[in-house]
């Protein structure tokens, strides 16, 4: 019988060895967890709302919100609020929201978020939001460029917004841009410019106005990636001021992107070590293009060729073929295409 009861004993104890784990082992395992069900957790035991406050990475995906009952959401939103503003000795480490316009749902607890995620250190912001409705509450700008801490931020958020004249963003070093609607040319001047140790940039489907050319200094940027609109962004002159630029990204060629044949950057030239074409319109604007490269681009290792059309097997053998057949200046380049 004793024997028994220590067996019990002991098979209770093996059960239980997660509680034993460190607070910090346990705080990243529940960092780990989609949002709803870390805060789940917390009603286990005081331990475990300590646990749940001391997460450092914060995942909120209103999609799996959609088919929940309005008191449920309400609660969820009521229950992120304090955890953000009752427990701020804590870093974030990230902060992610996926965020859906739901009925009866008052959007403005998002600023706030914004707001306790900066002022608790965060290092990397990702907000992505979806359109439901023509309204939303304009972003706290003023606080998000200015984040001292931020390292990585991602928007993409499909309405005007306005990047304040005191926009500064010291250790940010990646920046991507979807679907934004820049109030005027010199917020997008004003956003990079405000960015001096940026090293990754990518800007997608963006509205910037009526500019012309974006000539912008970026001593940092190493990483250029999925622009489109390179006629108003003028992407040789682009290149001019980025002379430590390594990867370069590109949604689609066409008979837009033109290069002074006898002219190459310094970045294309000594720096370039990925190019990246991820659709074409024709293939004139893509020999064309793939040539220059690949005849001006000294420490090339990899260059890709990718499309959204459907093509033939002969058609992309025959093009490969073209591709495989043209100069190169780096003997160390590979073409993979498509």
């Amino acid at each position: 019988m004793a024997s028994n009861t220590g067996k019990k004993a002991k098979h209770d104890d093996d059960d239980d060895r997660i509680s034993k784990l460190p607070d910090s082992i346990l705080s990243h395992i529940l960092s780990l967890l989609p949002i709803k069900d870390a805060v789940s957790t917390s009603t286990l035991s005081t331990r475990w709302q300590h646990l749940f406050a001391s997460m450092f990475i914060l995942d909120v995906d209103f999609h799996s919100f959609r088919l929940c009952p309005l008191h449920t959401v309400k609660s969820f939103i009521n229950f992120m609020g304090k955890l953000f503003f009752l427990h701020t000795e804590g870093r974030i480490e990230q902060f992610r929201l996926n965020y859906i316009d739901i009925a009866g749902i008052d959007a403005s607890f998002v600023c706030k978020w914004i707001f306790a995620a900066l002022w608790r250190r965060v290092k990397e912001i990702d907000l992505v939001f979806t359109p439901q409705s023509s309204y939303f509450p304009m972003l706290p700008t003023a606080l998000l460029f200015t984040g001292r801490t931020l390292v990585r931020l991602k928007l993409e958020f499909p309405y005007v917004m306005t990047v304040p004249t005191h926009a500064y963003l010291p250790s940010l070093k990646a920046l991507e841009l979807q679907s934004i609607k820049f109030e005027d040319d010199d917020s997008v001047k004003r956003l990079l410019t405000s960015c001096p140790v940026l090293e990754d940039l990518s800007i997608s489907h963006c509205y910037m106005g009526n500019m012309k050319c974006l000539q912008i200094s970026n001593p940092s940027l190493k990483v250029l990636n999925r622009m489109k609109t390179w006629k108003r962004m003028g992407l040789f002159k682009f290149l001019q001021f980025s002379p430590n630029l390594q990867t370069l990204v590109i949604s689609n060629v066409s008979n837009e992107i033109t290069f002074p044949m006898e002219k190459v950057p310094s970045c294309v030239a000594y720096q370039l070590k990925e190019f990246k074409v991820l659709d074409f319109d024709d293939e004139s604007s893509l020999f064309k293009m793939v040539t220059y490269i690949l005849k001006n681009a000294k420490v090339l290792n990899k260059l890709t060729i990718c499309t959204t059309r459907l093509l033939e097997a002969e058609e992309k053998f025959r093009i490969t073929k073209q591709l495989l057949s043209l100069p190169r200046c780096s003997n160390k380049c590979q073409l993979i295409a498509f």
